[in-house]
């Protein structure tokens, strides 16, 4: 169960992106209009690495990725992800496991 904080971390952080998209399509749809915001970089070393330059694998689920894939759930978006196992029991809102490769 090493890799439970990790992927703690992945689902909390795809969540928030997601309720952030469902945030701004509402404010799109009042004709409301939206600030800018800063990118946010998660990385394992504390540092901002370019992705050419970083020594591990790294999947980026962009919101035109969610927007065109019709994703309402984090468990959809990290079925996208090579290396992750996804596993829902029951139906949408019951427990969902993540496993890595490895």
């Amino acid at each position: 169960m090493r890799n439970r904080p990790l992927c703690f971390v992945l689902v909390s952080l795809i969540e928030r992106a997601l309720q952030s998209a469902r945030w701004i399509q509402h404010h799109l749809a009042n004709g409301d209009e939206l600030p800018e915001a800063e990118p946010v970089v998660v990385s394992a070393t504390r540092f901002d690495i370019p992705l050419d330059q970083s020594p591990a694998s790294v999947s980026v689920i962009s919101s035109q990725d969610i927007d065109n894939k019709q994703i309402e759930r984090v468990s959809d978006a990290l079925r996208e992800v090579p290396g992750l196992a996804v596993v829902q029991t029951g139906t949408p809102g019951q427990l969902t496991s993540v496993f890595t490769r490895g």
